[in-house]
């Protein structure tokens, strides 16, 4: 099923670069851009004409409003609808596996990836990583395809910042196939 045309339908959107977007859409993933509390509902509400047209269903119990913006209370008009419902206001959202916060800074995101590539060094270490036979080149190549695969997930995103967290895991992984104890210095 094609929507190309949902971009022009939905109106509003934002500005950026001289590019006005509107929404992102991924498989069965629709995302709505706004600057503006009046124009999203008005986004929403055209979104709820195009489904009711084309005879397409919006599962609102799986849909999210997140509010970007430095802090602050919500005002009162800031609420949606979709139907009559109320569109649930979240401060955190996962799109695509990267996790957005309302101040759209990554941290949240760069630890819970941190979190999962230590899992992966959990995993592989005691069928592979103490295995004496196995290279320390073998042992960097696989940390280099699944720890830090996992950990970079979304760079492309928030890679032009810098977070002690990326390379803290890996000074851990070394720290571990060294074997060195903890204490270590890292510098």
């Amino acid at each position: 099923m094609f929507l190309n045309d949902l971009h022009e339908y939905l109106g509003g959107g934002i500005e950026i670069d001289g590019a006005n977007i509107r929404l992102l859409m991924y498989a069965d993933d629709i995302v709505l851009l706004s600057d503006d509390v009046t124009t999203m509902q008005k986004m929403i509400d055209k979104l709820e004409a195009y489904c009711s047209e084309w005879l397409l269903e919006v599962n609102i119990s799986k849909s999210e409003m997140m509010v970007c913006r430095r802090g602050g209370r919500l005002a009162a008009k800031e609420k949606w609808e979709f139907k009559g419902e109320q569109v649930r206001i979240v401060q955190q959202y996962k799109y695509l596996g990267v996790i957005l916060t309302p101040t759209m800074i990554f941290a949240t995101h760069v630890r819970h990836k941190n979190d999962s590539a230590k899992t992966c060094i959990s995993v592989t270490w005691n069928n592979f990583m103490t295995k004496e036979v196995v290279t320390l080149q073998s042992k960097m190549k696989l940390f280099e395809a699944t720890c830090r695969a996992v950990q970079t997930y979304g760079a492309q995103v928030w890679g032009y910042s810098y977070f002690e967290e990326v390379d803290k895991l890996q000074r851990y992984f070394l720290k571990k196939i060294l074997p060195l104890p903890d204490c270590t210095p890292t510098l």
